[in-house]
């Protein structure tokens, strides 16, 4: 029916998990906690322009530093690990979470 073949199946399956994320998880956990239908997608958004940003971020990282061994591939996770966390640290988490994570870092540091 489609020019997709087998790959219809997935991209199908995909498509519905999607809306029924997008839809439906967020949804009911504030109808059964009596919250504001939309509460929990201020912290989607979020997440969602911290992926797009890391993912820009590591698909730069790739073309200036190809990967072509083991030891390249570690260092390139290392660095997008990182980055993604700096990114994380200032996108997604408020002040105060930011202070008890480098509270907790620091103090496990110190040991």
């Amino acid at each position: 029916f489609t020019n997709l073949g087998i790959y219809a199946i997935p991209i199908s399956s995909a498509s519905i998990l999607l809306v029924w994320s997008a839809v439906f998880i967020p949804t009911y956990p504030c109808k059964v906690l009596k919250l504001k239908w939309n509460t929990f997608y201020g912290a989607i958004y979020k997440m969602l322009i911290s992926s797009v940003i890391l993912f820009a971020v590591a698909s730069l990282l790739r073309i200036l530093f190809p990967i072509h061994s083991w030891f390249t591939l570690i260092g390139f996770c290392a660095v997008a690990g990182v980055m993604g966390l700096m990114i994380n640290l200032f996108l997604v988490l408020n002040k105060q979470d930011r202070q008890q994570f480098l509270h907790t870092v620091r103090k496990k540091l110190k040991r």
